[in-house]
């Protein structure tokens, strides 16, 4: 198949692309949604497989403009990738033209169902369940598609983006909930893509919280992600 992915973060594509070239499909990439609706106009594709939260336009409403847009996808599979559950609302996905919603981290099993159709979606964990601090199956999972040194580069860029938000409260000094918030959900999709279930579930609450009161103060807000980082990184880096 010819595959169109859509995703603002290049930890999130990478990792997405190679599991579908893995599947023998071709893969083309769009950072926005601006462009995806662009790709769509000029490429007949066979499915799009797009991440719902992205700055300037989300996903539901790229799928939307592809849909109304009369262009050569203006009928293809579309389906909606996401790791926070606080984004899932079906009706709005239905209403939006999405045909099937996959969580992230997006499994071998899951991707199939998602491109090709299948069962539901399972329902999404209670929100308060702990989570452990990595997903075993999601790393093995990585470690098949990806060789060693391409999984070090993904996670050299994943350190990286981590460090430059949670590091230490300085790297918070003057960001405004909503930018953090932004920040956060960002590295959060990361996360959750690489297993990193604790920290991406701390992440999520932190964006809620944020997102639900514009005065939060910032650091007070990412203090238990900021208290997960260093270990989620020690533990990766014993897996690598």
């Amino acid at each position: 198949m010819d595959i169109l992915i859509v995703d603002d973060n290049a930890v999130n594509r990478f990792v997405l692309r190679r599991q579908l070239e893995a599947e023998g499909h071709h893969v083309q990439e769009a950072k926005t949604g601006h462009a995806a609706i662009g790709a769509a106009m000029d490429t007949p594709f066979d499915a799009i497989l797009t991440d719902l939260g992205m700055p300037g336009m989300d996903g539901l409403d790229a799928t939307r403009a592809i849909r109304a847009s009369g262009g050569p996808c203006s009928d293809v599979r579309i389906v909606l990738v996401t790791a926070h559950s606080i984004e899932n609302d079906d009706a709005a996905c239905r209403a939006a033209g999405v045909d099937a919603v996959i969580t992230k981290p997006v499994l071998r099993a899951n991707l199939l169902v998602g491109l090709h159709g299948g069962p539901d979606r399972p329902p999404a964990p209670p929100q308060d369940a702990p989570a452990p601090l990595l997903d075993l199956p999601v790393l093995d999972s990585l470690h098949a598609v990806l060789s060693p040194d391409r999984l070090r580069d993904v996670l050299a860029g994943f350190r990286d983006e981590g460090d430059a938000l949670l590091r230490d409260r300085q790297s918070l000094a003057g960001l405004s909930a909503a930018r953090a918030a932004h920040s956060a959900h960002h590295l959060a999709g990361a996360a959750a893509t690489l297993g990193a279930r604790a920290l991406h579930q701390r992440l999520e609450h932190a964006v809620a919280r944020l997102l639900a009161d514009g005065e939060t103060d910032v650091s007070e807000a990412l203090a238990g992600a900021r208290r997960l980082w260093l270990d989620t990184l020690s533990a990766l880096e014993r897996m690598d």
